[in-house]
């Protein structure tokens, strides 16, 4: 169930763009650990990333190399391809790909 959830939510919010379920599936005390520094908590937050990220890399694709399971946690490996077309944080766009 719980691998399920993530790779649903890695080919609906990252490759198909389809955002439509981060507010219903994210809870409203979720950190993003990752987030720049004060970001508030819950899914609005994410929301807006994934949108900017779309904007920076329209054509972004991830593949999930590995996908492991260990009762309610869950770990991927992943491959990130896409072209740095938008402005990001003052970066002007490259038009390079990215590969991470």
């Amino acid at each position: 169930m719980n691998k399920a959830l993530v790779r649903r939510h890695i080919e609906d919010w990252l490759n198909r763009k389809d955002l439509r379920t981060v507010c219903t599936d994210v809870a409203e005390d979720f950190i993003d650990h990752d987030a720049p520094l004060g970001t508030p908590p819950g899914p609005l937050w994410l929301k807006h990333w994934f949108r900017t990220l779309h904007q920076v890399v329209p054509d972004l694709r991830v593949t999930i190399e590995n996908l492991i399971a260990d009762d309610d946690c869950v770990t991927t490996h992943q491959t990130w391809r896409g072209t740095h077309t938008g402005r990001f944080l003052g970066l002007a766009p490259t038009g390079k790909p990215l590969c991470s």
